[in-house]
């Protein structure tokens, strides 16, 4: 259901940018990933966007303000905005996608043994 993706995409972006449990998943972050989503693209597209962004110095604050450009807001703010961050090709982006995959298959067995 498009809900659980909307929650997917969304942790695994708190997870990338090491939000903290204070961060919310506000009406405005949700249907920005709903409207993706809508439009056709993939769960491990967004995480592809959200990994090229984390990867992205100026969206990591390293710009002449200081600021972190790197809220799922922004990246899944209409398609051209999420494509950069999907065509954006950094050398690991994509090992980034495979751990974070597995750490979750180890969270959920270990759930599953408590």
């Amino acid at each position: 259901p498009l809900s659980n993706n909307v929650i997917d995409v969304f942790e695994f972006w708190k997870s990338t940018m090491e939000k903290t449990g204070a961060t919310k998943l506000d009406s405005k972050r949700k249907s920005k990933i709903e409207q993706r989503l809508k439009d056709g693209y993939s769960v491990d597209q967004i995480k592809q966007a959200i990994v090229n962004c984390s990867k992205t110095p100026h969206n990591m604050g390293h710009n002449d303000r200081g600021q972190k450009y790197n809220d799922i807001e922004l990246i899944c703010r209409d398609a051209a905005n999420l494509e950069r961050f999907i065509e954006s090709k950094p050398e690991t982006a994509g090992q980034q996608v495979a751990a974070y995959q597995s750490q979750q298959s180890i969270d959920d067995a270990l759930r599953g043994a408590f």
